[in-house]
């Protein structure tokens, strides 16, 4: 049999044989492509995070994933961005190459954007509302008040400015009847401090610096919102917090009273292509980084299923 096989391998040309091996070795290497592109393809080991700049203190939780992802082989690229509206805009950029991004809950929905989904809420996001009391403004305590005022809402691009607009539009305040600034967050404490605006929105865990800093000014006050439990049945996706008294620091007694607030959360987004071996990492990541207790949350309560939309 094998004396057979011999003289019928001999008896072919090169040429023969090469017509016979060259479309096999192209299958062959076909199915090895097809494997590693769609079966079982090897995560990268590059991600890119957009963060923000000063907003809800993304920049600094990025460089916390940096560090944890680094551990794991993977290098983590932290892009500051103007904010949540902007970080939705570059995942959605088929150019873009952005991966993973931070962003507030309730500005778009899964339908908006349906290449894109969430890895869970990581911690809440409380709207911070401050004012000068100037001109009557230590008695505001609604939004519907501050027609005829002027109103800091936020950086372009951020999603501060987004959620303010929302809120103000249904409390009847909107550019028609109100002064609106975009100002960038490192100058709204010294507009504050002069006087130069009424009253200013932040978001941003109650960690950040800026907000003892501005409680510790004695003619700037921090507005506690009557109806803040109203402003969460109206859109589900906000959470009505109580900022309880001494919270911010028991030595120097802030808050002084307890303060009624509402607050997103922060959501972590990604691309639905991002290999699933990267997705378990970042979770993992996200719970090292968010499962501590903070003023407003309870130890182990994030990363959640808190995203409303």
């Amino acid at each position: 049999m094998s004396e057979m096989i011999r003289k019928f391998v001999f008896r072919r040309s090169r040429r023969e044989l090469a017509f016979m091996l060259v479309p096999l070795a192209g299958i062959f290497l076909l199915t090895v492509w097809y494997a590693f592109k769609f079966v079982n393809p090897a995560p990268p080991h590059k991600l890119v995070l957009a963060v923000g700049d000063g907003e809800g203190d993304y920049a600094i939780y990025g460089k916390k994933y940096h560090d944890l992802m680094a551990k794991e082989g993977i290098d983590l690229e932290v892009r500051p961005t103007a904010g949540s509206l902007q970080n939705i805009r570059l995942l959605t950029d088929p150019k873009s190459d952005v991966t993973v991004a931070f962003a507030h809950d309730g500005i778009v929905t899964q339908a908006d954007i349906p290449e894109v989904f969430s890895l869970g809420a990581m911690y809440y996001e409380p709207l911070w509302i401050f004012t000068n009391k100037k001109n009557g403004n230590q008695k505001l305590d609604r939004l519907n008040q501050f027609k005829g005022k002027t109103v800091s809402l936020g950086e372009d691009g951020s999603g501060t400015k987004a959620l303010t607009l929302r809120l103000l539009a249904d409390a009847g305040v909107t550019d028609k009847n109100a002064k609106f600034l975009n100002l960038k967050w490192d100058q709204i404490q010294e507009a504050l401090h002069r006087g130069q605006i009424d009253v200013a929105f932040f978001i941003g865990p109650a960690e950040d610096e800026l907000i003892e800093q501005l409680m510790e000014e004695p003619q700037i006050r921090l507005i506690s919102l009557e109806n803040a439990a109203a402003m969460q049945r109206k859109l589900p996706f906000l959470h009505h917090l109580s900022l309880p008294h001494g919270s911010i620091s028991l030595a120097k007694d802030l808050p002084a009273t307890d303060v009624e607030m509402v607050a997103p959360t922060a959501t972590l987004l990604a691309k639905k292509t991002m290999h699933p071996a990267l997705i378990h990492l970042l979770l993992q990541a996200a719970t090292t980084v968010h499962s501590d207790p903070g003023v407003f949350e309870q130890n182990n309560e994030f990363p959640a299923e808190k995203d409303y939309d």
